[in-house]
């Protein structure tokens, strides 16, 4: 078990898949035991989970959520950009962290998308 050096950060639809889908396909780098962990989030997030967080459970919680020993472990949470715990853990541990930024307008387009044809219907003039 190992913990990450390379955080993947930035806002829903801003195209963090798609690069963890590449890189964890090279042999020199781990992913964790999925994509998005939400394992750095602030205890005020929506996303927050007890089960699961740098609150309840630390580093050492953190570390077991990569399994594989690999010289790039790489966490691809997007939301980890707006959360405070995740700036505290980036500024205290050597490692590296791409910032996906993407259009506003583009975005928001993108997300509408997505959740309308895969997740929900979102409700025309809400």
């Amino acid at each position: 078990m190992g913990l990450p050096n390379l955080l993947l950060a930035g806002a829903p639809k801003c195209g963090t898949t798609s690069v963890y889908d590449w890189l964890v396909q090279h042999p020199d780098v781990a992913g964790g035991i999925k994509k998005e962990l939400f394992y750095l989030m602030d205890s005020s997030s929506w996303m927050y989970k007890k089960n699961c967080s740098y609150h309840e459970y630390g580093i050492e919680g953190y570390s077991q959520q990569f399994p594989e020993k690999k010289p790039i472990i790489v966490d691809g949470t997007t939301l980890t950009i707006y959360q405070d715990i995740a700036l505290e853990y980036a500024s205290a541990n050597p490692l590296k962290v791409i910032i996906f930024v993407r259009n506003p307008i583009s975005r928001i387009f993108s997300n509408f998308s997505y959740y309308q044809s895969s997740r929900t219907i979102i409700p025309i003039g809400y």
